[in-house]
């Protein structure tokens, strides 16, 4: 979805049965935080961008990531590349700006900057990388593969 709604399934739902737990779900996503109309771009230094987007947004243009509703629950994932080989004493900044309407209507702005160190070492690589997040990125990107018709042969590369 664009507007990053939530489905809550109750299979053979009863009322004596599911009931508590229908309205505690239904207090927890009315209750919860949410920005709105929000605007995310990211910034890199020279050397690296942005490539691919995973998310419920809509990007008119080739920067900017539009998404309607975002909650603490909500992710977007950025995939980041390279375009030339990168020094071992290279730090790879990246800076992500989200302009957005609070709850009670004023526009804010959030920065995050991160300073990224580059290793040609997958010893170092796999110490710093965070298996929840990398596996959650691929099986996003799994799935909008398998959206897009391709075969089981090009999956599988």
């Amino acid at each position: 979805t664009v507007t990053g709604g939530v489905i809550q399934r109750y299979p053979m739902f009863r009322a004596d049965v599911d009931g508590e737990r229908l309205i505690q779900d239904l207090a927890m996503h009315i209750a919860q935080p949410c920005m709105f109309d929000a605007v995310l771009r990211m910034r890199t230094n020279a050397g690296i961008r942005p490539v691919e987007f995973c998310g419920n947004y809509m990007m008119q243009n080739a920067t900017d990531m539009e998404i309607a509703v975002l909650t603490p629950n909500s992710t977007v994932t950025i995939e980041i590349k390279h375009d030339d080989k990168l020094a071992e004493d290279f730090q790879a900044y990246v800076q992500v700006a989200l302009l957005y309407t609070s709850m009670s209507g004023q526009r804010k702005l959030r920065l995050h900057n991160l300073a990224l160190p580059v290793s040609n070492s997958l010893a170092e690589l796999y110490k710093s990388c965070d298996v929840d997040t990398v596996s959650n990125s691929l099986t996003k990107e799994m799935g909008k593969a398998l959206l897009s018709n391709h075969t089981y042969k090009n999956l599988k590369e």
